[in-house]
Order: C-alpha cells, then sequence, then structure tokens
C-alpha cells in the first residue's frame, strides 16, 4: 500500500514544458522522464539559452512540480519548414502525453506556421494549461512581428511576456538573477525570452 501511495503521487506530479535549447536533465526539478530531443545532439544547452529559461523557472517552482525539457533547436538561425513541421508535430504529441499546466516558449520567428498555430489552438481549446510566450526581440514591433506571440488569441491564459529585463539572452553577461529593482527592469536588453520565464516563474508561484 505504500509502495502504491509514492508511486501514484509520482504519476500525480505537476509539469512544465519548457520548449528550448536544452538543460541538464540531472538537475533535482526536472521531471524523471518525458524530455524530448528533436537534434538527435542530446540534451546539453549549446547556445546558453535553454538552461538559464530552466533556472530562472525553478527559482518559483512548486514543490510536486518539475520541468520537462523539449529541445527544438540546437542553433540561433530560424529553422526550415521542413523542420518547423516536425517539431510542432512532436510538441503536440508531448502535450498531449504529459498534460502540462504550465507551457513556456521563449523564442519567436518572423512568419506564422501553421502547423506552431494548431499547437496554440489546441492548447487553448483543449486543454486547462497556461501558455506563456515570448515576444520577440528589442529591435522589432513587440506588438506583432513574432511568432507564435502574434496569434495573440484572447485567452485568460495565454500570456505575451512584453516585458524588457536588465540581463541579455546573448552575449557574455549572462546571470541566472532576476531582476530586483525598477533600473533593472527598464534596461534595454536582447530580447524578452528571460521576461517569459520569469512570468512563468510568477504564474506557477500563484498555483
Amino acid at each position: 500500500m505504500f509502495l502504491f501511495l509514492i508511486t501514484a503521487l509520482a504519476m500525480a506530479q505537476s509539469k512544465v514544458l519548457v520548449v528550448d535549447t536544452g538543460a541538464n536533465l540531472s538537475a533535482p526539478f526536472m521531471c524523471p522522464t518525458g524530455h524530448v530531443d528533436m537534434t538527435g545532439t542530446g540534451f546539453a544547452d549549446n547556445v546558453e539559452h535553454g538552461q538559464i529559461v530552466v533556472n530562472i523557472i525553478a527559482k518559483k517552482l512548486p514543490k510536486g512540480t518539475c520541468i520537462i525539457m523539449f529541445k527544438w533547436t540546437n542553433k540561433r538561425e530560424p529553422l526550415g519548414p521542413d523542420d518547423v513541421e516536425a517539431y510542432n508535430k512532436a510538441l503536440m504529441e508531448v502535450i498531449k502525453k504529459e498534460t502540462p499546466v504550465l507551457i513556456n516558449m521563449s523564442y519567436a520567428g518572423e512568419a506564422p506556421a501553421m502547423e506552431e498555430m494548431a499547437v496554440i489552438d489546441y492548447v487553448i481549446n483543449h486543454t486547462a494549461a497556461q501558455l506563456v510566450i515570448a515576444a520577440g526581440n528589442n529591435k522589432k514591433n513587440l506588438t506583432c512581428t513574432a511568432f507564435p506571440a502574434c496569434y495573440m488569441p484572447l485567452h485568460p491564459r495565454f500570456h505575451i511576456a512584453t516585458s524588457r529585463y536588465g540581463k541579455s539572452n546573448r552575449g557574455i553577461n549572462l546571470t541566472l538573477v532576476e531582476p530586483t529593482t525598477e533600473d533593472e527592469r527598464n534596461l534595454l536588453t536582447s530580447g524578452t525570452s528571460f521576461a517569459a520565464a520569469i512570468l512563468t516563474g510568477r504564474l506557477l508561484s500563484k498555483e
């Protein structure tokens, strides 16, 4: 009976799905199963992005909640149409199987994709998950030039992180520290990836 109870509790663990460039799966806040690598290169984060997003979220992770990594790329260049179709198809399957309570997408592209729109539609209309999406980089018009943020469904579970934080998502000044002062929050940064992760953490801490 005791063993069964432990197993049932483990199965009931809440999951946060992070779609990014990889992370260290041995960290205690990572889920024991469910991770997907679309690159064939392993889960290590080679572009200094996904691991930082995961670590920011982990700071606010509630007890009984773990992170699933969906590694969709290991490079900064945009994916081709075939790659986009394949990763969105795989992402849909992960969402259906793992039923995450929140999905963090700290990335953006300049063109819409039908497969990506289908994933967003499924999350909003067929799950109870919160969806947090980065709005794009500061050199873009954050109102509507970055996808998937620009699908912008009018739904209370669709969150777009447009805030610019004083911590870059590229370059030599990478840090895992969440901005804590108003001055830091107003600094110009190279993107909103970390803003999305911070927003994810805040939503999780309210649940």
